[in-house]
């Protein structure tokens, strides 16, 4: 069963809301701080706007941004088929560093500590570290601490219960009276329940004699 919904609230918490750092390329349309005529759209949930740049990044809803990183970053890195606490690291990597990059790094570190040491020496060669390197070394430590959370509780999935069967129906030929108290020539088939009860008419009181399969095939209604 997915944890996608899990790992979501969890890197959501790391994302924060709406930002526009002039700092951060990734807030700009061009990725390249305005230099190509990008404009100054801003993040919101992780979600960038050189990364989706038509998008209103600033009215962007949660549920937006859930459906966004399940189809691109979830499903895109091939999280179902991970364990779960490695799962989360490489989610939380492709979400902040891109699916490409979250995929490099599992090409090293099979384990969430290696891939987060890995990932660590990734961030720290970036040019903007002495910008951003605080954050980005408090959300590793923090998404370390979860991954050992996750690996140690085991996932309980939450289901609703099965929907009923419905009993048995059978088929009963009826032959219905008129008004006056007379049987009507014609029959009719009506479903009822295990227990007798009549599944059709509004009342659930037909006026009706009940008669077998074999009486109803002398009238032609078998």
């Amino acid at each position: 069963m997915s944890r996608f919904n899990d790992a979501f609230e969890i890197v959501i918490g790391h994302e924060g809301g709406y930002t526009a750092d002039p700092r951060d390329r990734g807030n700009w349309t061009d990725g390249a701080f305005g230099q190509k005529g990008g404009t100054l759209k801003g993040t919101k949930y992780g979600v960038s706007a050189m990364s989706y740049p038509h998008l209103d990044i600033q009215h962007l809803t949660l549920e937006q941004a859930r459906t966004i990183y399940k189809q691109n970053y979830w499903d895109r890195a091939g999280c179902d088929n991970l364990p779960g606490d490695l799962a989360l690291c490489v989610f939380d990597t492709a979400v902040n560093s891109g699916v490409g990059r979250a995929l490099s790094l599992l090409t090293t570190a099979k384990t969430p500590g290696d891939y987060l040491d890995a990932r660590l020496r990734f961030l720290r060669s970036l040019p903007s570290w002495g910008t951003f390197g605080r954050g980005w070394q408090r959300r590793v430590d923090t998404l370390r601490r979860q991954a050992a959370s996750w690996a140690a509780t085991p996932h309980v999935d939450v289901s609703f219960p099965p929907t009923p069967t419905p009993a048995p129906t059978t088929s009963l030929y009826v032959q219905l009276r008129n008004p006056d108290g007379t049987l009507r020539e014609d029959w009719v088939s009506v479903p009822v329940d295990s227990t007798g009860r009549v599944l059709v008419g509004s009342d659930r009181k037909p006026r009706a004699y009940y008669v077998t399969a074999a009486l109803a095939a002398t009238k032609g209604l078998a």
